[in-house]
């Protein structure tokens, strides 16, 4: 099967990031694209595409600063 046939788009995911196993978002979905920015906590975020093993994702944080972004699909729960 397909990946990405088993994530809803437009749907809540919880990412499980964590200091030893951080989700690190990407420019594109490509795994040489990796930005600085990662989630090292589980934190809500809201799934727009997949595509390729990776989620766009839109997430705004406690201090209402969003972030866009690709991570790796195996993060989200």
């Amino acid at each position: 099967a397909n990946q990405n046939e088993e994530y809803k788009t437009y749907s809540n995911y919880i990412v499980m990031g964590s200091v030893d196993d951080p989700a690190f978002f990407h420019d594109s979905p490509d795994y040489s694209q990796r930005r600085k920015g990662r989630f090292t906590t589980e934190e809500n975020v809201f799934v727009q595409q997949i595509v390729n093993g990776f989620a766009y994702i839109e997430f705004t944080n406690s201090d209402n600063k969003t972030s866009k972004g690709w991570i790796e699909v195996s993060y989200l729960r």
